[in-house]
């Protein structure tokens, strides 16, 4: 894919003014479930009052470190360009503290909430908030951060051989049978289940008794 996306911002509109026009204009063809985390902008461009920030996509956006052609207009007419770089991160369904809570308290109810992120962290617990529920904090956390398994111990794994309920949903489809564990895991990781018919699926624990099939809807 290839386009050019234009954003107009004030030279003078802070001092991040030229990485902030770029994630505006980078934003426009952020396709659902991605998002911009980090702008870096060769320090040596331009950025005059009135200027415009012009992205050139070499390839489809897509998770991870990737660059665009930035040429920074003034008046119609080119005063720079160079290689912009944006880290761009999937949003998930991650939990968040919604209170401080102190290296070694363990999460209580309320403590926390469930929500849509941008976050790179593979870590990130991706659960019902019910289930750290009780679970040891293993570093401060503060306001607004994102529970991760170095922050948070968690509940201990589920056995091989757990019966769980397997569940498969598409648009509005809900498809659900029942199946065993076929190695250990936590609420929030991924696992492989064989369902009564025998038939083998992957997806991720979302709690100790479900299992969601992966590339099903959340």
């Amino acid at each position: 894919m290839a386009a050019t996306i234009l954003c107009t911002v004030a030279g003078n509109a802070g001092k991040n003014g030229i990485e902030g026009a770029v994630q505006a204009a980078a934003e426009r063809v952020m396709p659902e479930g991605l998002a911009i985390v980090g702008v870096t902008v060769p320090k040596t461009l331009p950025w005059p009052k009135g200027a415009v920030a012009s992205l050139e996509w070499r390839s489809a956006p897509k998770a991870g470190r990737i660059s665009v052609m930035l040429a920074v207009y003034q008046h119609e007419k080119i005063v720079g360009n160079g290689w912009a770089q944006l880290d761009i991160a999937p949003v998930r369904d991650v939990i968040v503290a919604k209170r401080a809570i102190r290296a070694g308290d363990p999460v209580m109810p309320g403590d926390v909430v469930r929500e849509k992120r941008p976050t790179k962290d593979l870590g990130a617990w991706e659960v019902d908030p019910d289930v750290l529920a009780g679970a040891v904090t293993l570093r401060d956390i503060r306001v607004g951060d994102i529970l991760t398994k170095s922050t948070v111990a968690g509940p201990p794994p589920i056995a091989r051989g757990t019966g769980v309920d397997v569940v498969a949903k598409r648009g509005g489809v809900t498809v659900s049978t029942r199946g065993t564990l076929e190695r250990a895991a936590r609420p929030g990781e991924s696992t492989a289940a064989r369902t009564a018919s025998g038939l083998l699926v992957r997806g991720r624990l979302v709690d100790a008794n479900t299992l969601i099939v992966e590339g099903a809807d959340r």
